[in-house]
């Protein structure tokens, strides 16, 4: 289940994302991070929201994902935790490169580009 409320906070425009589990929060930098490096919201939000199998890694603060979007291309985001539990600013995303993508699906797939395996511990 997923829920998308965009509110205006002192004139800045604060994006949520609210996933099974977590909350994604963008801010104006978030998306000209996101914009400098040519991906586009949309894809973000279905690699948040919806693209499976994705990797999730957490280090201290700071979340990394990577997940496919609708075009079958590898997108790497990064979030860094708010003071609210559960809560994550998006920091920015780009696509993967090939090497890096074909790292993950070797990871995640078993070197499978079709999804068609799904490994324990991918979310």
């Amino acid at each position: 289940m997923t829920f998308s409320q965009v509110s205006t906070l002192a004139g800045a425009c604060l994006h949520k994302v609210y996933t099974t589990y977590v909350e994604f929060e963008f801010d104006e930098s978030s998306y000209d991070r996101i914009r400098t490096n040519g991906v586009g919201l949309s894809d973000v939000l279905y690699a948040l929201r919806d693209s499976r199998p994705r990797l999730v890694r957490h280090l201290g603060a700071v979340l990394q994902l990577a997940a496919r979007d609708r075009q079958d291309r590898w997108i790497g985001i990064t979030a860094v935790e708010t003071l609210r539990d559960g809560s994550y600013l998006v920091y920015g995303a780009r696509y993967l490169d090939e090497q890096e993508s074909t790292q993950i699906a070797d990871m995640l797939l078993g070197g499978k580009q079709d999804g068609a395996q799904e490994p324990g511990g991918a979310t």
